[in-house]
């Protein structure tokens, strides 16, 4: 049996286009073998040895946005190229990763550096506008570019421009290096594989130079942008590839000169290209690097698999009417047989979702590994038009590298954390304060809430300060990829990450939630209603983190609200500090004119570390343990089942927070089988839209499966888990994050 028929257990492929049942082509079955062989394999970085000005020593009285660009070149003129057996699609990766960083070369002056400037990761996070490039090509944009460049006379403007036109010749390039690629290996192979050759040659001759023409040109034009973008440190996700692919297949499905199960195959080899750099042995990468195994270390192990890399499926188009198509199933399809993280795929869900897709959601999502996250747009779409989106853009968001949402080929995107945690150790008094009352003195929960509010206003006044207008300036790297298929940049002369764009996104987003709610629920139980103790007794157990003090923490766990267990009594808490916060965030960014500034709730991939820098908390908690990811309950604290969990998130001010509050829930994977499970989970992915829910995350996972997979991690490389922010190995995880996982409480449906 093979790996992947061991992974998938024999559970059966379901829908490829719906109502068709596709099995898995033996081509999509042979390239995962080869992937999980290269994955278990340490990967080596390219280009961290080479430096432009050195090989280049003309360029050095260029603009730096002119270097950066002729550096792009180098990379995808010289970087190693492969099209592997079998494979319909060309462009691989060079190994990158959040965890690990990215070698790109050097290309800044030595004056440069002296001010402390950086050749490393872009921010990345957004979304290019595919449609626009399958459209015209970037032989299209080339002549947008050279009609602005010759109406203008600022000097910036010209070298970005100049710029952008060496990064159009440069992704050619990098297509061409392909084609030529493919035509060499068709002139050694069979004639069935030779044929599949000279179309991908074909493919790469035509785009991304040139309009897409096909379906598998579609793909591979798409592909090969993502991989130019990822390959030179931007990383980026695709948005809704069901939106600018199905046209491209309705036409060849048509026209006869594509099948189904061919187009299945393409997708299938779109899917596991994004996996390419995965590697689960990555402790090498590690070694020698300065400074202690901390927090950060920790938090880094963890994002080794993580990239970025999202699409969107289903929703609404533009103009409201469902958006469910073709593509919709082919890439679920995808995911429900090949056990892969990358993508994140996620689906757009709305009370007028056809059955057929929520049911074929619930098919992969009974597989386990958090896939595809879910999204309402019937909450979404008027929380961002409030929040300042026109609402035909509102209708086609799609979300950044992890969860928040955007406008896909209109954004400058950023997040900013603002650390409800802080604001806790501060209003008890675990940290120094601005504010002189000390927390021993309070008397009722009134005056402790109103401290809480007075440290989250001032968390937010530091956070919003550090919000800067961008504004161009010749020392900024640019993200020049990115903003040659950004609206408005090019009109603009002006970079993306310098004030290019047609949309500036600020989104405000609040870390640590439900550890905060949980903490001023328990004081406001424990201390002030039931008064089974007092603040000073409270206060100095949290400095001892409950060393001697058990008695006081299990009271703590058992007898105070929690949020999440449909409690009224937490969720009234909970409530109010959303409510507070998403207030707070209006208030601050009010002179923010220039920004859209929606909130949200998120801890992402770093409640491991969040949780490792935080003093114990009143809720029971001991200093340093894990907290909840995003807007879920606190880790096991979720103890009246997940529609309890549901309806206690469902009372928080959902529809003001347009950047994302995600909930994520562990079902248990044995209760879901069969006919009976997907009806389940169909009914409840139904309940979280009709409930009002913003974003939801379920994971089909045993506990006692996942036990066994630290004990012989070598049998269970298929086991997928959702990290907050991006799905990953469990068995490629550190102890600290799979710990944290285990104990997430098990719900059955």
């Amino acid at each position: 049996m093979s790996n992947l028929e061991k992974f998938t257990g024999g559970l059966e492929t379901g829908h490829g286009l719906p109502g068709n049942l596709i099995s898995a082509p033996q081509r999509s079955q042979q390239l995962y073998e080869d992937w999980l062989a290269d994955a278990l394999q340490r990967k080596s970085f390219w280009g961290d040895d080479r430096c432009l000005l050195a090989e280049r020593p003309e360029l050095a009285s260029e603009p730096l946005a002119v270097r950066r660009a002729y550096a792009i070149d180098l990379v995808l003129r010289e970087m190693p190229i492969r099209i592997a057996d079998g494979e319909l699609l060309a462009g691989n990766m060079l190994l990158a990763s959040i965890g690990l960083g990215i070698s790109f070369p050097d290309y800044l002056t030595e004056e440069e550096k002296r001010r402390g400037m950086s050749i490393g990761l872009l921010p990345g996070h957004s979304v290019p506008d595919y449609e626009k490039l399958l459209r015209v090509g970037l032989h299209g944009v080339r002549e947008e570019i050279c009609l602005v460049l010759s109406r203008t006379t600022d000097g910036e403007a010209c070298a970005f421009l100049r710029a952008l036109l060496v990064c159009c010749d440069a992704v050619t390039g990098f297509a061409r290096r392909y084609a030529d690629l493919a035509e060499s290996l068709a002139a050694d192979c069979d004639e069935a594989r030779a044929t599949e050759l000279q179309e991908i040659a074909t493919a790469c001759r035509q785009v991304p130079e040139g309009p897409a023409r096909t379906f598998l040109e579609a793909v591979q034009s798409c592909w090969l942008y993502h991989a130019a973008l990822s390959n030179t440190g931007s990383f980026d996700s695709c948005g809704r590839v069901d939106q600018f692919l199905n046209p491209f297949l309705a036409e060849d499905l048509a026209t006869g000169r594509i099948t189904e199960e061919h187009a299945q195959e393409i997708i299938d080899c779109f899917i596991l290209k994004f996996n390419e750099r995965t590697q689960f042995s990555f402790a090498e990468h590690f070694e020698g690097k300065p400074g202690e195994r901390d927090a950060w270390r920790v938090w880094q192990e963890a994002d080794v698999n993580h990239w970025l890399q999202n699409v969107v499926l289903g929703g609404v188009t533009r103009s409201g009417g469902d958006a469910t198509n073709a593509v919709t199933f082919l890439v679920l399809d995808s995911i429900q047989r090949l056990p892969v993280t990358q993508p994140a795929v996620a689906v757009r869900l709305h009370k007028d979702t056809p059955d057929a897709l929520v049911e074929k959601c619930s098919q992969v999502l009974r597989l386990g590994g958090g896939a595809p996250i879910l999204y309402n747009d019937d909450v979404i779409i008027p929380g961002l038009a409030a929040a300042g989106v026109p609402v035909e853009d509102a209708r086609d968001y799609t979300n950044d590298g992890c969860w928040e949402t955007l406008i896909p080929g209109k954004t400058d995107f950023q997040w900013h954390a603002v650390n409800l945690l802080e604001c806790t150790e501060r209003t008890f008094g675990l940290k120094e304060s601005e504010h002189a009352t000390t927390p021993a003195t309070f008397s009722s929960y009134a005056e402790l809430f109103s401290r809480f509010e007075a440290e989250l206003d001032d968390e937010l006044k530091r956070c919003v300060a550090g919000i800067g207008m961008r504004t161009r300036s010749p020392d900024r790297t640019p993200d020049l990829l990115l903003s040659l298929l950004t609206e408005g940049c090019i009109d603009a002369g002006t970079d993306i990450l310098q004030g290019g764009a047609r949309y500036t996104l600020r989104h405000l987003v609040a870390q640590g939630f439900a550890t905060a709610v949980d903490s001023l629920a328990a004081a406001k139980k424990l201390v002030f209603e039931d008064e089974h103790t007092d603040m000073v007794t409270l206060l100095s157990a949290l400095r001892q983190s409950y060393h001697g003090a058990e008695s006081l923490r299990q009271l703590a766990l058992t007898h105070a609200p929690k949020y999440g267990c449909n409690d009224d009594e937490a969720d009234t808490v909970a409530a109010a500090v959303a409510e507070a916060f998403c207030a707070a965030v209006v208030r601050h960014t009010a002179h923010l004119h220039w920004a859209i500034t929606p909130s949200g709730l998120g801890t992402f991939e770093h409640f491991v570390r969040l949780g490792a820098m935080t003093a114990a908390t009143p809720d029971g908690r001991r200093a340093g343990d894990p907290i909840g990811t995003n807007a879920s309950p606190a880790l096991g604290m979720d103890r009246n089942g997940p529609t309890a969990a549901l309806r206690s998130y469902a009372k928080l001010p959902l529809h003001q927070m347009a950047t994302g509050a995600p909930l994520d829930l562990t079902l248990d994977a044995n209760a879901l089988e069969g006919e009976r499970g997907i009806r389940t989970i169909s009914a409840f992915l139904r309940t979280f839209v009709g409930l009002g829910g913003n974003i939801m995350t379920l994971s089909a996972v045993s506990g006692a499966t996942l036990r066994e997979a630290q004990v012989h991690p070598d049998l269970y490389r298929h086991i997928r888990v959702r990290m907050g922010g991006f799905q990953a190995y469990f068995t490629a995880l550190n102890q600290e994050h799979q710990d944290a996982i285990i104990a997430r409480m098990e719900h059955r449906l």
